[in-house]
C-alpha cells in the first residue's frame, strides 16, 4: 500500500498521517473492511470515531454532479459559518475548484482510492485558510452508481485577511491533491 507525502509550497514534506484525527480515522476505516472490499455503509459506525466527529464529514454521491453532505461536524460548521448538511457539495464550490473535485470524486467511484485535498478557505468573517481533507471511499450502492465518503479535515496554522463576504467560499484554490493505495491502486488523473 502506497502512502504519499505532499509537498507544502515551502517544499517540505507533510505526512498526511501526522495530521490530527487523520490516522485515527483511516485506520477505523481499515478496520471495517470485509477483506478487501470498501467498507459498507452500515459497517460504518460514526459513534465510533467520537472523538474526531467535530472534523467530520460525511458525503453521498446519489447521481453525477449530486453529491450531497449527509454529516457535517461541528468544529467545521462553526469556522464554515453554516451547516452544509443536505447541501450538495458541487453548488458551493467555484467552477475551476468544482470541475476538479467532480473529476477526483467520480474517479474514485471509478477506481476506489483515498485521497488528500490541500485547499483554502475564504470565510465571511474576512479572513482565509489552508486546509487539508482525507477521503475514504464507503460503498453503497455501485451498480446505481450511489456512494459515500467519509472525509476528515484539518485547518493548518492561522489564518491570512481577505476581505469580508457574505457567504463562506470552500476550496477557492485547490492548491495539491493526492491519491492514497487502498489496495485498487490509484487513477491515472491527478485533478
Amino acid at each position: 500500500m502506497r502512502i504519499p507525502k505532499e509537498k507544502k509550497e515551502q517544499d517540505v514534506e507533510v505526512n498526511w498521517r501526522d495530521l490530527p484525527g487523520f490516522a485515527n480515522v483511516y485506520d477505523y476505516w481499515q478496520s471495517v473492511r470485509r477483506d478487501e472490499n470498501l467498507p459498507t455503509a452500515s459497517d460504518i459506525d460514526l459513534l465510533a470515531l467520537v472523538s474526531w466527529l467535530p472534523e467530520v464529514s460525511l458525503l453521498e454521491r446519489v447521481a453525477t454532479g449530486e453529491m450531497y453532505y449527509r454529516f457535517y461536524g461541528t468544529a467545521i460548521v462553526e469556522r464554515i459559518g453554516q451547516d452544509f448538511t443536505n447541501k450538495n457539495l458541487y453548488s458551493l464550490l467555484p467552477m475551476a475548484s468544482r470541475k476538479r473535485l467532480f473529476t477526483a470524486f467520480e474517479a474514485m467511484i471509478h477506481h476506489p482510492c483515498g485521497a488528500i485535498a490541500h485547499y483554502t478557505n475564504h470565510y465571511n468573517a474576512g479572513s482565509q485558510g489552508s486546509m487539508r481533507t482525507l477521503y475514504l471511499p464507503i460503498e453503497v450502492n455501485k451498480a446505481e452508481g450511489i456512494m459515500r465518503v467519509i472525509g476528515i479535515a484539518h485547518r493548518e496554522g492561522g489564518s491570512d485577511y481577505a476581505a469580508p463576504i457574505d457567504d463562506t467560499i470552500v476550496a477557492t484554490n485547490i492548491l495539491s491533491f493526492s491519491w492514497i493505495d487502498i489496495g485498487f491502486g490509484v487513477p491515472d488523473l491527478i485533478p
